[in-house]
């Protein structure tokens, strides 16, 4: 009897009757509505108002946009409750879809807030939609191309960004990081990788494209502008090409040729490194043994090693270069834009020279510098032909070795091992609220152990594993040193398997950079070479023993200026934090170690709750501080923490130490170091059956190296070295 789409129509009755059973007894006009009356009118009213509404207006094909999405979720969900269990009767009085009447009903009882309810609902996502989580912690923390810029001290704070093909809003925390390539190179690598071929193993539904990767790079991830923090190998490499073949495009607009098309190898191999070693080098070869345990069906591929070597940068004599590829048998050599006269063209690249300089104390030091330097384009191709060798080499250490740190991570035995990641942190230049004028900031050093250890024993095959993982960080005043580093793994030895963690502890796998002080010394490879032989109490200790425990030691490094990794992270939280809290009066003034490692009990005592600890480098596990002294009379605080031996310690050195990476100590009975050109993890070299190496012609000969103790000087000895050394540096800067 009402007449359709007029919201205001109840009250209209029929006009062939003053009565019926649907319109009841015609009542009195003048007769006043009772408060009943009037709220069944009022009903009647806005459930009309709902069915013309859920009709017209929420009534679409297709998606619904989203703001009209979000006003249906939050009307039904205002409307409905856990009780509306009959659903039907819902539909038929309010004309909402039944798909959203259940989900309001859905989300009363699932929330955990009576405000919970009113969350965006999330679409359900397209079977074949790429994970853009996935693939966006893929190039943050994976990407070899990606590092930390260390020469930023902050991190973003929930600053949202869009990621994805869809362009969904992400609240970023991000360290800022720089790329030392193209974006496209970074999407080649991820095609490339073994991580996105096991993703597509398990999803195999999924559509990856191109630009949905590429949208997946942070913007946290900028270009590489300076070389302050970079790699001097690579970035001076790069910078070269990219302004050669800058100069070769301008010379081919003014005199075109035939021989030197788009499709030209060498026109190919000038545009980027990465193409560079594509047309240089032969073809990538697989190298089955490599696979990793959850994931067989990728076999990693690397260029052959005999193409990127050298007579002078030959390994061993398990290989040599290879004849059938190079850069000279791509140069276009009766090409007329090589010739003298266009060869003799300038212009402007740089190099590195070294400047001294005078700091505020009077003393000089030396530091390499990047110059704009001109010369000639043919000065600037001599350069590249002569270097070019030791660049593509240096790239095959870094691809090499980084396989072979992701293999030990998923095949090291955790009854009998531990895996420990380690870095000495840029100082911490202490200071309080305010500073004098002219006020030298003393400096503190931290030292960043992570360790993985408890690796889940499921299905080996299907899953990579996971593993428990610790943060220890260690504050003092004494620099980067192997006494440090050797003190460190005594603790971490202590702690897990004295304390319990892992009772059946037999070695410990260290893996670190290639300093050559604090890891590539005689020094260092001596106390490592002492730790297989059985412990000697300390009465009875000879000079050079006092690192006997009967633990095995295998020390891995990376390849220099790539060792980039979750350490950096870890080591720069705390710095951040203190300077953050002393800027902002929140910290008292922090001015040794020991405030350093009290601030961050106090502040970081444990994982952060607000956010989940995912991958392998998340710390699962615990924060762990610890402090040592140097044992000085000046420090207040020596009585409170260990002492660190500050004694010089001299060992037989290892010939050729800064061209080897991988250094096991094993020997039980005297202080031998097995060491090798770089790190073999397939089977036979995990069992120690290196004679059936699957790539000896590869890693090389195990060499044993004889690391017997030779000296122990004084402390005051010790320190009049030191002294003397430091003189001597100045005396020969002053007169450079």
């Amino acid at each position: 009897h009402n007449v359709p789409g007029n919201f205001a129509s109840s009250s209209r009755r029929c006009e062939s009757c003053s009565s019926c059973a649907s319109c009841g007894p015609e009542k009195n006009p003048n007769k006043r509505k009772s408060k009943v009356d009037k709220d069944n009118e009022t009903k009647d009213i806005i459930f009309s108002n709902m069915r013309e509404q859920n009709a017209t207006t929420f009534k679409t094909r297709g998606s619904r946009p989203r703001e009209l999405q979000q006003a249906l979720d939050n009307t039904t969900r205002f409307i409905f409750s856990r009780n509306n269990t009959n659903i039907d009767s819902c539909v038929r009085l309010t004309g909402f879809p039944r798909t959203a009447v259940e989900s309001a009903v859905h989300s009363h009882s699932t929330s955990e807030s009576p405000a919970g309810m009113f969350q965006p609902r999330k679409r359900s996502k397209r079977q074949t939609a790429a994970d853009t989580d996935f693939l966006y912690e893929l190039i943050h923390t994976k990407c070899p191309l990606v590092e930390l810029d260390r020469s930023k001290k902050g991190r973003w704070k929930k600053k949202k960004i869009r990621v994805g093909e869809g362009g969904q809003i992400r609240h970023a925390n991000c360290m800022q990081h720089v790329r030392s390539a193209t974006k496209d190179e970074i999407v080649d690598w991820v095609l490339q990788s073994e991580e996105i071929a096991s993703y597509m193993k398990n999803n195999p539904d999924v559509r990856v494209s191109r630009q949905c990767i590429r949208n997946c790079i942070c913007p946290c991830i900028s270009a590489a502008k300076t070389a302050e923090c970079a790699c001097p190998i690579c970035f001076d490499f790069r910078s070269r090409l990219k302004v050669f073949n800058d100069s070769m495009v301008n010379i081919r607009k003014e005199h075109p040729c035939k021989c030197c098309t788009a499709d030209s190898p060498f026109v190919k191999s000038t545009k980027s490194s990465t193409l560079f070693s594509q047309n240089v080098c032969c073809d990538k070869e697989k190298c089955p043994g490599l696979e990793m345990p959850h994931n067989q069906d990728f076999t990693p591929s690397f260029y052959p090693l005999r193409c990127v070597i050298n007579e002078a940068t030959k390994p061993h004599d398990n290989t040599r270069p290879c004849s059938k590829c190079g850069l000279e048998k791509i140069i276009p050599k009766s090409c007329p834009n090589f010739s003298r006269d266009v060869m003799m063209a300038t212009t402007t690249w740089q190099k590195r020279d070294k400047v001294k300089y005078r700091n505020k104390r009077g003393k000089w030091f030396e530091k390499d510098v990047l110059h704009d330097h001109t010369g000639t384009i043919g000065e600037l191709w001599d350069e590249i032909q002569g270097r070019h060798k030791f660049f593509m080499y240096h790239r095959w250490l870094v691809d090499w070795q980084r396989w072979a740190f992701k293999r030990e991570i998923a095949t090291f035995d955790g009854e009998e091992e531990i895996l420990v990641l380690c870095d000495f942190a840029a100082q911490f230049k202490m200071h309080g609220v305010a500073t004098k004028t002219c006020e030298m900031g003393q400096t503190c050093n931290e030292y960043v152990c992570l360790v993985l250890y408890k690796p889940s024993q499921g299905p080996v095959a299907q899953t990579e594993r996971n593993v428990l993982c610790d943060y220890i960080r260690i504050w003092s005043s004494v620099g980067s040193s192997p006494n440090f580093h050797h003190q460190a793994l005594h603790d971490i030895r202590l702690r897990y398997k004295t304390e319990g963690r892992v009772p059946g502890l037999k070695r410990i796998k260290v893996w670190s950079d290639g300093d050559r002080t604090s890891y590539k010394g005689h020094s260092q490879f001596g106390r490592q070479a002492h730790w297989p032989q059985p412990s000697v109490p300390k009465k009875e200790q000879r000079p050079g023993e006092e690192d006997c425990c009967g633990m095995e030691i295998l020390h891995r490094t990376f390849p220099s200026h790539h060792a980039c990794g979750p350490q950096d992270n870890a080591g720069k939280d705390p710095r951040i934090g203190m300077e953050r809290d002393i800027g902002f009066s929140r910290a008292s003034n922090i001015y040794d170690y020991h405030q350093c490692l009290e601030w961050c009990k106090s502040n970081m005592r444990e994982p952060s709750k607000h956010h989940r600890h995912d991958g392998t480098w998340g710390c699962n596990g615990e924060f762990v501080w610890m402090a040592y002294s140097d044992g000085a009379q000046e420090d207040e605080h020596r009585n409170k923490y260990p002492h660190l031996d500050m004694r010089y310690k001299k060992y037989q050195p290892i010939k050729g130490s800064n061209e080897l990476y991988a250094f096991d100590a094993t020997d039980k009975s005297q202080p031998l170091m097995e060491a090798r050109f770089v790190l073999c993890t397939c089977a036979a070299c995990i069992s120690r059956n290196f004679d059936s190496c699957y790539f000896a012609h590869i890693a090389g000969p195990v060499k044993n190296h004889s690391c017997h103790h030779l000296e122990t000087e004084t402390l005051s000895k010790t320190n009049l070295r030191r002294t003397t050394s430091r003189e001597a540096r100045q005396v020969r800067l002053e007169n450079a």
